[in-house]
């Protein structure tokens, strides 16, 4: 209560999570906050006082939440989304969008990041099965060398000592 953050101990919160400013943030005992997520501060994640059982957001992984966004109902906020400041969630948020507004628009989609990433990640494979294979390819050619010059050697020892007897 010093830094007037309210988390209900039933409330599912992954790794990673950041809670800027840590002021006036709430998460309530239903509410489910996925991986590597952000919040600013005066982010609650309530019900409506309307409903019972399970009436808490879903937040999925990897989600910006704004400074003062009320998120609220048992609602899907979807993976990779952002919810610009002072915007008022009452409805689900799919995947890769940006909201802003009370209430809340979607006023982009970041779909296209997706493909970004996945040709990065593949490109990052790829060089990385390239270099493994580079790193083999050198290990095995000064292993040969090495074993190329102490051969070399063992023969001029052995020619030294046939030509001094």
């Amino acid at each position: 209560s010093a830094f007037g953050v309210d988390i209900q101990p039933g409330a599912t919160i992954g790794a990673a999570v950041m809670l800027d400013h840590g002021t006036r943030i709430v998460i309530g005992e239903t509410a489910r906050l996925g991986h590597g997520c952000t919040l600013l501060h005066r982010v609650p994640l309530g019900g409506t006082g309307k409903a019972t059982g399970d009436w808490h957001p879903k937040i999925g992984n990897h989600v910006f939440i704004g400074a003062n966004v009320s998120v609220l109902r048992n609602i899907k906020v979807g993976d990779n989304s952002k919810i610009g400041a002072w915007s008022i969630v009452l409805s689900p948020i799919p995947r890769w969008v940006t909201t802003v507004g009370a209430p809340m628009k979607i006023i982009g989609s970041d779909m296209g990041m997706k493909e970004v990433w996945s040709i990065i990640i593949t490109n990052i494979g790829i060089s990385w099965l390239m270099m493994n294979y580079r790193f083999a390819d050198l290990t095995s050619r000064i292993i040969d060398n090495q074993a190329m010059s102490r051969q070399t050697s063992i023969s001029s020892t052995a020619d030294e000592f046939s030509t001094s007897c």
